[in-house]
């Protein structure tokens, strides 16, 4: 056995050993809310994000315009309802073209963890909250009204509106699908992303010089059929996503990301978080 066919034997060894770690052993990234393994996918939309690339691709697909988007925002379960071992959720939003509100939601965990329910007809269905779903809580600052959309990675989703806390409306009704919010769900190895889009109609009335409050939320499922409630703050001692301490203040008009990122510090109920941890756990 010669020295060569040794030499030989061993590279190729070690090439195959890097295809393998590529495919099956993506990085593992450290963040607020446990270890991200993340997958070939899910480091094209990181690298997309810091390169300002990937909000326009988000806008397009969803007929919105080139606005900025917020960048990615951490989300952390109840104390009461702990979080599945090694998993992680995040969110970020943007505005469309016709002043629609598009939402991006991304969660890590791993294989198996979680129950996600599976594609469905996107029609609107009630009870959403009782699995996993994404939601979101959208009011006008200084008021007392709003309105809640659920979205499912089923593709179902639902619209509830309230004149004060907790106080049921007549919800708006949606006859034609194509005024319909919309969600559409993408499924890997180790995550899944929802995509959500909420027509301009379809949010509270808003004058000129008002601002809208914004609290973005999501129920998980594990295995087992627990629920833990995520959020971008929980300001009672029981989940509660109606909660108006909860929304962040979200403006009208597009921002630049640094201008964002000091909102969302220094008015919004993530504000004992310092701008390097949001940095760390919110972008990609």
């Amino acid at each position: 056995m010669s020295k060569k066919w040794v030499a030989r034997r061993l590279a190729s060894r070690r090439r195959v050993t890097a295809v393998t770690w590529t495919r099956e052993e993506a990085p593992i990234q450290q963040s607020g809310s446990g270890v991200d393994r993340m997958s070939d996918d899910e480091k094209r939309v990181a690298s997309e994000t810091r390169s300002g690339g990937s909000h326009k691709r988000l806008s397009r697909r969803h007929g919105g315009s080139d606005h900025e988007p917020w960048p990615w925002l951490a989300l952390v379960p109840h104390p009461t309802t702990p979080a599945p071992p090694d998993c992680s959720l995040r969110v970020r939003w943007t505005w469309g073209e016709h002043g629609g509100l598009i939402l991006d939601y991304r969660l890590l965990a791993p294989r198996r963890a979680l129950i996600i329910p599976p594609r469905a007809a996107p029609i609107r269905v009630d009870g959403l909250w009782r699995h996993t779903c994404c939601e979101a809580f959208v009011g006008i600052r200084g008021e007392t009204g709003y309105r809640e959309f659920n979205f499912a990675p089923s593709g179902q989703w639902a619209l509830y509106a309230f004149s004060d806390y907790r106080a049921p409306l007549a919800p708006p009704a949606v006859t034609d699908p194509a005024d319909a919010p919309s969600c559409h769900c993408q499924r890997r190895r180790h995550f899944w992303r929802l995509r959500a889009q909420v027509p301009a109609a379809l949010l509270p009335e808003i004058t000129a010089g008002r601002d809208w409050d914004l609290g973005l939320t999501a129920v998980v499922e594990d295995r087992e059929g627990r629920l833990s409630y995520w959020a971008l703050c929980h300001p009672a001692a029981a989940p509660d996503f109606h909660h108006p301490a909860g929304r962040l203040p979200a403006l009208a008009e597009p921002l630049s990301v640094p201008q964002q990122i000091w909102l969302s510090t220094a008015r919004s109920p993530l504000s004992h978080r310092t701008d390097p941890d949001l940095r760390r756990e919110g972008t990609g």
